[in-house]
């Protein structure tokens, strides 16, 4: 909430939602993901480079949490990802390495930061939850 003050009172209170931070961590990251979100190059000779100069590319983010006993299904339709560190460990057992990225959710142009389904998601609109970007639609009737 943000507040403005005027006349040594509160004038007025207004709630924003500039998004979300966060993490993501994958196993591993697709050749795919780096070209196409990050810029990385691909030679002839099959080595990703890494270019200093690339610039951030928005995506859709949809996931779901496992065990979440509702299912909710969420979209955040403007996503920058943001790698955050190379490193390994030295260590006598063996380990799984994750790569952890950087999530910052940002309103779109409509002003929508999420969506999610809920108990009044009609069942076609569930099952076909990742094959485009949820858009508002605004409720008919009186």
């Amino acid at each position: 909430m943000d507040v403005f003050y005027a006349d040594d009172v509160e004038y007025y209170r207004f709630g924003k939602n500039g998004g979300y931070d966060g993490t993501i961590e994958f196993a591993e990251l697709p050749e795919e993901l780096e070209t196409a979100i990050f810029g990385e190059v691909l030679d002839g000779d099959g080595v990703l480079f890494e270019k200093t100069e690339a610039k951030p590319v928005a995506i859709a983010l949809f996931f779901e949490f496992q065990g979440d006993a509702f299912a909710i299904r969420r979209c955040m339709p403007k996503v920058y990802l943001s790698k955050q560190k190379i490193e390994g460990k030295a260590t006598e057992k063996p380990t799984v390495e994750t790569n952890t990225l950087g999530v910052q959710a940002r309103p779109n142009r409509a002003g929508y930061v999420q969506a999610k389904t809920t108990s009044q998601t009609s069942a076609e609109k569930y099952a076909n939850w990742y094959s485009a970007v949820p858009t508002f639609v605004a409720p008919t009737g009186g």
